[in-house]
C-alpha cells in the first residue's frame, strides 16, 4: 500500500512543470518613452523643446519559441519587429498657431531572454535577458497650424544620423493557459530599456528608448 501511495506522489510531483517545446506568435502595445540628455562629447546642442516630448504608444510583433533547459528553466528566442517613438505637441496661448510630431524608430530585433516558467495547464512565467535590433526606418509625422488655424502637414525620414545596431535590455512576466493540446494563449507585460544611444556618436544627443508593454499572444506545442 506504501509502496502504490509512494509511486502516486512521485508520479504527481513529475507533472509539475509542462517542458514542451513550443512557438509563439504576439502582438505588443509598447508605451514608449526614452532617455534623452546633451551629447557633451560633441557640440553639446541644448534640448531646446524635445525636453518636452512626451511617451508615444507603438504596437509591434514577434515570433518565437520557447526551449527547456532544466524543469523550471527554459531560453526564450525570436524575430520581431519593434518600433520606439516620442510624440511633442504645442499650442499658442495668444492665437491659432500650434506644432505637433509623433516620432517613430523601426527595429528589427532578436530577442533572447532565460525564462523561468512553472505550471502544467496554468502556466506563469519571468524572463530576462538581451534584445539585438538593427534599424529600419525612422519616420515623424508633423502638423502645424497658422495664427488663422490654417492646417498643414509633412512626414521626415532622414535617418543619417541614427546608429544601425541598439541593443536593449528586456524584462518579461505572464502567464499561458492551454486551451486544447495543442494551442494556448499568453499574457505578459515587458519592460525594455535601450543600453547605447540610437544616434551616432556624432549626434546632437544620447537617446535610449525604454518604456512598459503589454502582449497579447498565440503558442502552439511542438
Amino acid at each position: 500500500m506504501s509502496q502504490i501511495i509512494g509511486n502516486k506522489v512521485t508520479s504527481i510531483k513529475k507533472l509539475k512543470n509542462d517542458t514542451s517545446n513550443c512557438f509563439y506568435f504576439e502582438a505588443i502595445r509598447f508605451n514608449s518613452s526614452r532617455y534623452l540628455a546633451v551629447n557633451s562629447d560633441f557640440l553639446a546642442k541644448p534640448l531646446g523643446e524635445r525636453a518636452f516630448e512626451t511617451s508615444y504608444v507603438r504596437w509591434g510583433f514577434t515570433l518565437g519559441v520557447t526551449v527547456p533547459i532544466s524543469k523550471v528553466l527554459f531560453f526564450e528566442g525570436g524575430l520581431s519587429y519593434l518600433r520606439n517613438g516620442e510624440q511633442y505637441y504645442w499650442k499658442s496661448t495668444e492665437n491659432d498657431s500650434s506644432f505637433s510630431y509623433q516620432t517613430s524608430y523601426s527595429y528589427i530585433s532578436m530577442p533572447l531572454q532565460v525564462k523561468i516558467q512553472g505550471g502544467l495547464r496554468l502556466k506563469y512565467f519571468l524572463a530576462t535577458g538581451l534584445q539585438p535590433q538593427l534599424f529600419q526606418s525612422f519616420r515623424q509625422k508633423q502638423q502645424w497650424t497658422n495664427n488663422v488655424n490654417t492646417k498643414y502637414s509633412a512626414t521626415f525620414k532622414d535617418n543619417s544620423d541614427l546608429n544601425s545596431f541598439v541593443i536593449s535590455w528586456i524584462t518579461t512576466a505572464g502567464i499561458a493557459l492551454e486551451i486544447s493540446k495543442l494551442y494556448g494563449i499568453r499574457i505578459s507585460a515587458q519592460y525594455r530599456n535601450q543600453l547605447n544611444s540610437s544616434y551616432l556618436n556624432t549626434g546632437d544627443y544620447i537617446h535610449k528608448a525604454n518604456g512598459l508593454g503589454f502582449a497579447f499572444g498565440l503558442t502552439r506545442k511542438l
